[in-house]
């Protein structure tokens, strides 16, 4: 935790800007080399520009969005925030700059130096980059040991805090952003004893999609503690964009499938899709803006649209479990 995370804690103040804690200012970087990286970074197409400062209704782009009933654009995630979401009003919600958008530059430049890999080949999202020996939840396959993914848990997370350094997990920052509003706190999910890791880092270049599909832990590692989970909402920072400003939309709908209607709309060619015929046109379109910060119910149908354009969509994402009030909020990726 950076000294001013430290202070923010100590004073109660839950809604100090994430960005506040994550930079070390420029005492580790002089500014012209700081400006530096960060134009070399532009004009390699990793990072898009926004508009500095404000909230999301201030940025044009986000502006639009805002326009839709069903997406809220708050100045932190809090409790009453994580209960409409469950309860599919938003279906959006999303914190503009919670990361500064030079920030967010530089953790690319950190993260796209380390070494990456992909999901595996079965799941039929090999085209989606993870850092290399990541991997998830989604990838047990109802394999109640899940080895590989317990095993490298720890390392997982000790490895994105690596790469991402001198800048601090974001991840990280939401476990103790949420123990702090959830009146129960915030905890990482445990599955028969073994605790999962949160903190996933993503990359989609050009022709890099999420298809239609929802994320259920309770279908992809069935177990106790799994099968409480009432509703799974997921969060990503967003921290660059490509260039075609028509690419890479997180499209929402509404509604939550159970097993039977997913097993009949899911899509012969791709293993963990949703045919999309079935689900006409989303309700929520949302293009991500490097810096934003936001959080959707996965039990949904969601999708991420086709990257286009030079560069790169890096994000950092994961889950919030939900098991009901009363109880602590649980996490994973």
């Amino acid at each position: 935790v950076e000294p001013d995370v430290a202070s923010a804690q100590e004073s109660g103040d839950s809604e100090a800007p994430f960005s506040q804690g994550l930079v070390r200012k420029l005492q580790e970087h002089r500014q012209d080399e700081f400006q530096a990286l960060i134009e070399g970074d532009r004009r390699a197409g990793s990072v898009t520009d926004v508009s500095p400062g404000g909230d999301c209704a201030a940025v044009p782009e986000c502006a639009t969005t805002c326009e839709n009933s069903l997406v809220s654009c708050v100045p932190s995630i809090d409790a009453e925030t994580i209960r409409g979401i469950i309860d599919g009003d938003p279906l959006l919600a999303i914190v503009n700059n919670a990361i500064d958008p030079d920030v967010a530059g530089m953790m690319v430049n950190n993260l796209l130096s380390a070494e990456w890999g992909s999901y595996s080949a079965e799941t039929g999202a090999a085209h989606i980059g993870t850092l290399k020996d990541f991997n998830s939840l989604f990838e047990c396959f109802e394999d109640t040991a899940c080895t590989d993914y317990f095993d490298r848990a720890k390392r997982c997370m000790s490895a994105l805090s690596g790469a991402l350094f001198p800048y601090a997990n974001p991840a990280e920052w939401v476990l103790q952003h949420l123990n702090r509003v959830w009146p129960w706190g915030a905890e990482l999910l445990t599955v028969g004893g073994r605790a999962c890791y949160v903190g996933l880092p993503r990359a989609f270049s050009k022709g890099g999609a999420a298809e239609l599909h929802t994320d259920r832990a309770d279908w992809d590692l069935p177990s106790i503690e799994t099968s409480q989970i009432k509703a799974q909402l997921a969060f990503n920072f967003c921290l660059s964009q490509t260039s075609d400003p028509n690419s890479g939309a997180l499209a929402l709908w509404s509604g939550v499938p159970d097993k039977a209607e997913y097993k009949r709309h899911r899509r012969a060619d791709v293993p963990y899709a949703l045919d999309e015929s079935f689900y006409g046109k989303p309700t929520v379109v949302h293009r991500p803006l490097p810096g934003q910060f936001y959080v959707f119910n996965a039990s949904r149908p969601h999708a991420v649209r086709a990257a286009s354009g030079t560069g790169t969509r890096v994000t950092i994402s994961g889950f919030i479990d939900y098991y009901g009030e009363g109880l602590p909020l649980r996490l994973h990726s």
